[in-house]
């Protein structure tokens, strides 16, 4: 069995592999915007807007996402901390459910990169699960709705051939 050169080994403790950082965008039914992610507080400045977007630190995830080739839905868990009952008002009011929530996944180094790199996930706030110190609700895609609107195909020559008008 061959050693491993030593060049290698100092090479593989070199290695920083960053986490990707998840920034959350909600947009409440009222159009009132919440910008959080669960650490320390974040500025971005994506390229399409003129003014940074500061996310504010503050307890929020999203938990249960996976991705799925099948038809099985997936409905992602979003947890939101509620200190000192912050969200009851805007909860009651029917604020949150029927919210938009964006999450931006992001590595440290392309925060500042023009254009960013980043996945984007776009969900609703179908319903409010759990009302306390943590707010937890079950999040939809936006297709996954009684008055959700699909592209229609258009099934027309010369890409299929056999349609007749």
């Amino acid at each position: 069995m061959a050693d491993i050169p030593a060049s290698h080994k100092e090479d593989s403790l070199k290695l920083n592999p960053q986490e990707f950082i998840e920034l959350f965008d909600i947009t409440l039914v009222n159009g009132s915007k919440i910008r959080a992610h669960s650490g320390r507080e974040y500025q971005w400045h994506p390229t399409n807007v003129n003014t940074p977007w500061t996310f504010d630190d503050a307890f929020i995830k999203v938990s249960g996402f996976k991705r799925n080739s099948g038809e099985q839905r997936i409905r992602p868990t979003l947890t939101i901390g509620n200190p000192l009952d912050v969200f009851h008002v805007p909860v009651a009011e029917g604020h949150l459910e029927g919210a938009t929530v964006v999450r931006y996944k992001i590595k440290p180094d392309n925060l500042a990169a023009d254009p960013p790199a980043y996945e984007k996930n776009v969900w609703y706030i179908a319903q409010i699960t759990g009302l306390g110190e943590l707010i937890t609700a079950q999040l939809r895609s936006r297709s996954d709705r009684q008055e959700g609107v699909i592209p229609s195909r258009q099934f027309l020559k010369p890409e299929f051939s056999s349609a007749s008008i």
